[in-house]
């Protein structure tokens, strides 16, 4: 299967160090939508320097401004839910 996701070859496969690379981004929260392109630059550096990067997506919480509030999120992030719907408390 990770031969499929871009990995080289077995040599690779059994002795290049692997590295997770979490990103956290939504296109509809543009406080953090940039962040999958610097991911990818991160996967390259990493992948430039002899390993194997993988990069995941990883929960993320909007400060309700792009929910319509005001910012409330940045006040008790617990007490507003983030645009998937999830409460913060409840993914811990």
């Amino acid at each position: 299967m990770l031969y499929a996701a871009g990995v080289k070859d077995k040599r690779s496969m059994k002795n290049d160090p692997h590295v997770g690379i979490a990103s956290v981004w939504w296109e509809g929260n543009p406080c953090n939508n940039h962040l999958l392109a610097l991911g990818q630059h991160v996967k390259a550096a990493v992948e430039k320097s002899g390993m194997i990067g993988w990069q995941y997506n990883t929960i993320g919480v909007s400060d309700a401004i792009t929910m319509g509030g005001e910012g409330e999120f940045c006040i008790n992030p617990l007490r507003l839910s983030p645009p998937s719907g999830d409460h913060p408390r409840d993914l811990l």
